[in-house]
């Protein structure tokens, strides 16, 4: 059985899902902070990614971010 590769369009629409999620994402970390304060060109010895782990949940990292970045 060939599987078959998704089409351009598919992909795009893809894409465009991704987008949109991370957008949200983004929303909610406007609404809890009042604005994105992360700058990924600036490097830090004590970087704000290094920090971040893969087994971290959503609120985890709001705390970090939040910790990191609060006035």
């Amino acid at each position: 059985m060939v599987k078959e590769e998704p089409s351009v369009e598919q992909n795009l629409r893809n894409i465009a899902k991704i987008v949109e999620e991370e957008q949200d994402q983004l929303k909610i970390i406007e609404e809890r902070t009042g604005e994105f304060k992360l700058d990924l060109n600036k490097e830090d010895e004590d970087s704000f990614i290094d920090e971040i782990e893969d087994s971290m949940s959503l609120d985890e990292l709001m705390s970090l971010y939040e910790k990191k970045f609060k006035d």
